[in-house]
């Protein structure tokens, strides 16, 4: 009994993740763009507080380093990691409840550090909060 409950919940995993493929294309497709909308946010409000009185290489310098660290590639990278990681669990069979438990853990902290990188944003960027995992 205990193994036809382990094989159902494991096949209902598998269907469940495979409807995610969609939509992390939809969200690497995003992250771009929330660059930029960084970018083009921060340089107007630098300009808006310093106008002409700073040099502009400067201020484009700055404003790279917030957009950079805006980037949630690195994320996105980690949060595939962890669910390519979760159905090689799933596939070996056995007891997986922990190493199941553990992943889901680090996918919901990757999925925190990216809205985290994104709140506050407007337009296309603001896309990647509306995803439906």
């Amino acid at each position: 009994m205990r193994e036809e409950e382990g094989s159902a919940t494991a096949r209902e995993l598998r269907t469940e993740w495979s409807a995610c493929g969609g939509r992390w294309r939809k969200s690497e497709s995003i992250a771009p763009r929330i660059q930029k909308v960084y970018l083009d946010r921060l340089q107007a409000r630098m300009t808006e507080l310093i106008g002409g009185q700073a040099d502009p290489a400067r201020v484009l310098q700055e404003v790279a380093l917030l957009a950079d660290r805006s980037d949630i590639q690195e994320e996105l990278v980690r949060l595939q990691n962890h669910v390519d990681h979760f159905l090689g669990v799933l596939e070996a069979g056995g007891e997986a409840g922990k190493p199941l438990d553990f992943l889901l853990q680090e996918m919901n902290r990757e999925a925190n550090t990216m809205l985290s990188k994104t709140s506050g944003l407007v337009g296309e960027a603001m896309k990647i909060t509306e995803i439906d995992w």
